[in-house]
């Protein structure tokens, strides 16, 4: 009876995360397909390099590892509550808690095991890489327990500890796959590598185990002493000094941590992933039939490119998935919550409110950052060794002092934290764009696609016209926020000098952007792609996105002002 119910519970699992697993598989084959179209009809090198083999195997395993792991993690996650973490209605199953972690692992490790073969088994006679075929199945089988554990056990003690809990459990990881008894003890195989890696399971397993009895019996607060219980309830507050006060408050304690949290969290799974991933693959010889040489000897720490990649990537994901949920919580974009509905304070109040608690959230991540960067700089530096991110940074800025070279780039990482915050920013900065050129492509690929234009001639009609159209959908996006600008001065949604020093900002960037750029020369011996800017910059492009920053001052206290009006 026991075993039918753990089944029935594996079911359950499989039903609830079974489209994703299936996307991810249809995602493979069709990754695979157009390598080996590309293959047949000689696109690609007849011997290609051991880099690029590697690089196409690792994209193809990373994208559908990593998506069908959060596939798996947020089918049986809280939901409702947007929390990574096993819901009510799984902790008060009628099973015991030894065998509901065990399900629920045993689901994880047979999904991840299976994205992973069925990537890399087509490797070797498409790929044509050498690689030992249950090397990435055993460094999913490994993975995905310890972010199940991650995820169902911390997913309810708060975005603090979830952070600090992801990098103790991913870091010890990353470091212990480079060790080198460990490498050794995989390379050679036998029970000695069967051994650790049972020991490995069995740790993960009590660990999740143990606390999924903490989380059944009622959390930890259940299990503290009554002294103990009233001192860890929250003290009472003095009263707030204004109705704003409170309203800001309010609004730090919704969202104000979500933005530092999530690039921390982003950047943790940078810099600890990508040691982890080059670790497990370091245990065995991957290279391709035009090299016999191992790939993958970086020393990341040491690395500028890598470094900056990951700072970069940090603020742009996090601050997306922060745009992401404060669009799914409580009516955030639209205002069409049951709060700000009735909220007795104004519009303008509670927006600016807003806008100042996400402004306060990306100073507070670019503090993350310069934080890690600091860390990495100086555990190189006790090494004896240096990253050389000044002199990157620097690289086709010499025109520059080199502070100023280092406060444009970080710099440009906060204003793209607080842009891509506002997602619906570039919606609107770039409809413009698309209420312009996509009826136009529409019409010139249409009239090719019906006989009556030649595909040449199509290409040339939109050389020719696409200048104009560009020029024109920037002037719209300008004209546009004009008019949200001049609509909110209007109806006092804003303090009078919002808009003025906005509009002082912008254009003190655009004249030095432009200045500098009207100056600036690659530099001799730069490789293309080392080159900060395109020649010929799209400036009707750059003038449309140099907006977007400016847009959620008028844009949000608008939307608010007509949900609450309605």
């Amino acid at each position: 009876m026991t075993s039918r119910a753990m089944w029935t519970v594996y079911a359950g699992l499989w039903r609830r995360a079974r489209q994703v697993v299936l996307l991810v598989l249809a995602g493979t084959a069709a990754a695979y397909g157009i390598v080996w179209l590309a293959n047949a009809q000689g696109l690609r090198p007849e011997h290609p390099t051991a880099a690029e083999d590697f690089t196409i195997l690792l994209l193809i395993l990373g994208v559908s590892g990593v998506v069908g792991a959060a596939g798996v993690l947020l089918a049986n996650s809280d939901t409702e509550r947007l929390m990574l973490a096993l819901p009510e209605r799984v902790l008060r199953m009628p099973l015991r808690t030894w065998k509901l972690a065990l399900i629920h692992l045993a689901f994880g490790v047979s999904v991840a095991a299976l994205l992973a073969l069925a990537a890399t088994l087509p490797a070797s006679f498409i790929l044509k890489a050498e690689i030992v075929w249950w090397m990435p199945v055993a460094a999913a089988s490994a993975v995905m327990p310890l972010a199940q554990l991650w995820a169902y056990t911390m997913g309810n003690a708060g975005l603090r500890p979830a952070l600090a809990s992801f990098i103790i459990y991913f870091g010890g990881l990353s470091w212990l796959v480079q060790r080198p008894f460990l490498v050794d003890a995989v390379k050679q195989g036998g029970l000695r590598g069967a051994a650790l890696f049972l020991l490995y399971f069995a740790a993960v397993y009590l660990l999740l185990w143990a606390v999924t009895r903490v989380q059944r019996g009622g959390g930890w607060a259940a299990s503290l002493p009554r002294r103990g219980l009233e001192a860890a309830l929250p003290k009472a507050r003095r009263p707030f000094r204004s109705a704003w006060a409170a309203q800001f408050w309010f609004e730090w304690r919704q969202f104000g941590w979500l933005l530092p949290a999530y690039v921390a969290g982003a950047a943790a799974a940078y810099f600890l992933g990508m040691p982890l991933i080059v670790g497990v693959f370091r245990m065995t010889d991957v290279t391709g039939e035009s090299s016999a040489e191992p790939l993958f000897h970086i020393d990341w720490l040491t690395s500028a490119q890598y470094t900056w990649m990951g700072l970069f990537l940090a603020a742009f994901i996090g601050s997306i998935l922060t745009g992401g949920v404060m669009l799914m919580r409580g009516g955030h974009w639209n205002s069409a919550s049951s709060y700000l509905l009735t909220r007795p304070l104004g519009v303008s109040r509670i927006s600016n409110a807003r806008l100042l608690v996400l402004g306060a959230g990306a100073i507070v991540a670019l503090g993350v950052l310069l934080a890690i960067t600091g860390a990495i700089e100086g555990v190189v530096h006790l090494l004896g060794e240096t990253t050389g991110l000044g002199f990157f940074l620097h690289q086709g800025y010499e025109a520059l002092p080199l502070w100023l070279a280092l406060a444009m780039h970080f710099g440009f990482l906060l204003v793209l934290m607080w842009a891509c915050a506002w997602p619906i920013s570039f919606v609107f900065a770039l409809g413009g764009f698309a209420l312009l050129l996509l009826p136009m492509l529409a019409i010139v690929w249409g009239g090719v696609l019906g006989g009556i234009i030649e595909p040449e001639t199509a290409r040339a009609k939109i050389a020719a016209w696409s200048p104009m159209l560009n020029w024109i959908a920037a002037g719209l996006v300008v004209a546009g926020l004009l008019v949200l600008a001049f609509m909110a001065q209007r109806r006092r949604y804003l303090h009078p000098i919002v808009p003025l020093l906005g509009a002082a900002l912008w254009l003190a960037y655009s004249w030095g952007f432009v200045h500098f750029i009207n100056r600036w020369e690659v530099p001799p011996g730069v490789k293309d792609w080392y080159v900060r800017f395109p020649h010929p910059i799209n400036w009707p492009l750059w003038v449309a996105v140099s907006v977007v920053p400016l847009l959620p001052f008028f844009l949000h206290p608008l939307m608010m002002a007509r949900i609450r009006h309605r």
